[in-house]
């Protein structure tokens, strides 16, 4: 009535009208994502933005008065309602969702029990180097027939065992590197809002998995690196990081749609603007100090500094081969359109590009990971290195591989092939079953490397 009384228009049902806009809202939002999939790229979604940010005030402005008959002065109420509305309904969204956090829903989540953390006999360096994306040895035979792979080579001759025919437990990085922290493998049973609700709960599924556990309970001097290409600054660097949260945050289609919008695009094109003039990129390169441009002399520096009295593990994180495609071969810049800086493969269109794109940051990922590879065994003795990808590259290549391989293959190798390769120089891998070295098996088995019972 109070709302009535504000209104003072006959039969006026603003609280009805409300959950009409919501609901309207939310069927546009529904037809223009569908509009958006079926019709629009990443390059013409930017007319649609442009459009609606014009057309959208003018139509319910339009609406309220003549429609619905409402003065202007009139609709500036119900707006300021319609935010109260907005905020109050929020507000008890937040309250029942910090309720569902204290509840046990979500304890559930892995396939099988949680595996004992216990002390383990584990004496050697390890070396754990994650790329993001980087296919199985028999994928990039499929993929790319003529073409050599340096890091394939240096493995091999360097005693690795590598896996021909790899695949990762999941074809996202948000499902496979827990999967691979934890030993373990989701229920079937787990729902998207119960693996949203376990990483938003305190004891998270990464930094509080049987990996990170068990390194704590052994005392083990673990260090975690990530290193990263930002391609509109031109910056190539590794930090240290604390926790490893951020290595599942992957771009979805629509998300990626929206991230990728007008706004975006106008915020690094006036970025790249300002960076052209010198007071503004000293200042930032200024402030950006702790970024190097040398991935392996910060690494060497790191890894020649080890403490030789403890045990150490490294978590190296490397964000290449995975889009965007902003590397040549020999690891030099590409200049590409912002339209193409983008993690996600389905905002380009071209397969070519995609094919083509994703060849150059193998390549140069190669040469900072053969040279790695010398860093660590130059400063260690006898050391466990472990280089595995969490997933496949998604390239969609089926113009290009059209007839030369059956369409469930293809989406298999395209979605999960991974890269698997490790070494210990004790040859403790010798004991195990091969057909055991896996994802979901692998951190078990390190663990377990010199443990003579197991």
């Amino acid at each position: 009535s109070f709302i009535f009384k504000i209104f003072s228009i006959k039969k006026s049902h603003i609280f009805f009208l409300s959950l009409f806009v919501l609901i309207f809202s939310y069927l546009s939002s529904s037809i223009e994502e569908f509009f958006i999939k079926s019709f629009l790229n990443h390059e013409t979604i930017i007319y649609l933005r442009i459009i609606s940010l014009i057309l959208t005030p003018i139509i319910l402005i339009y609406f309220f008065k003549k429609i619905i008959k409402i003065e202007i002065n009139k609709v500036r109420v119900f707006f300021s309602i319609f935010i109260i509305t907005i905020f109050l309904s929020s507000s008890l969204l937040l309250i029942k969702d910090s309720q569902n956090l204290k509840k046990n829903k979500n304890e559930n989540i892995w396939e099988h029990k949680e595996a004992d953390i216990k002390e383990i006999p584990l004496n050697n360096n390890v070396f754990f180097i994650l790329t993001d994306a980087y296919l199985s040895p028999k994928y990039f035979e499929i993929l790319y027939p003529n073409e050599k792979n340096l890091l394939l080579e240096k493995l091999n001759k360097k005693n690795f065992f590598t896996r021909y025919n790899s695949y990762s437990s999941y074809s996202s990085s948000k499902f496979s590197i827990p999967s691979i922290f934890n030993s373990n493998i989701f229920s079937d049973e787990i729902t998207i809002d119960d693996f949203k609700l376990s990483l938003r709960k305190k004891r998270n599924i990464l930094d509080y998995s049987f990996f990170t556990k068990t390194l704590a309970k052994n005392n083990f001097n673990h260090r975690f690196f990530m290193c990263d290409f930002k391609y509109v600054f031109k910056k190539r660097f590794c930090k240290e990081r604390y926790t490893y949260l951020s290595l599942i945050e992957d771009i979805t289609i629509i998300e990626g749609i929206y991230y990728y919008n007008t706004f975006y695009r106008a915020y690094k094109r006036a970025i790249l603007l300002l960076y052209n003039l010198n007071y503004f990129r000293n200042m930032v390169d200024s402030l950006a100090g702790d970024e190097n441009e040398d991935l392996l002399l910060y690494l060497e520096d790191k890894i020649k500094n080890i403490k030789k009295d403890e045990k150490n593990f490294f978590s190296i994180y490397f964000s290449k081969p995975h889009l965007p495609f902003t590397l040549n071969s020999n690891c030099t810049w590409k200049s590409i359109p912002l339209s193409e800086n983008v993690k996600n493969g389905f905002l380009i269109n071209d397969e070519n590009k995609r094919i083509q794109g994703y060849l150059d940051n193998i390549n140069c990922t190669n040469n900072y990971l053969v040279e790695l590879i010398d860093i660590i065994e130059k400063y260690n003795e006898d050391p466990i290195v472990v280089i595995l990808s969490d997933n496949g590259p998604i390239l969609r290549p089926n113009k290009y591989l059209n007839n030369k391989i059956n369409k469930e293959n293809l989406l298999l190798l395209d979605q999960n092939s991974s890269l698997f390769s490790i070494k210990s120089s004790k040859n403790c891998l010798n004991k195990f079953n091969k057909n055991k070295l896996h994802h979901v098996n692998l951190l078990k088995i390190i663990f377990s490397c010199d443990d003579e019972t197991f």
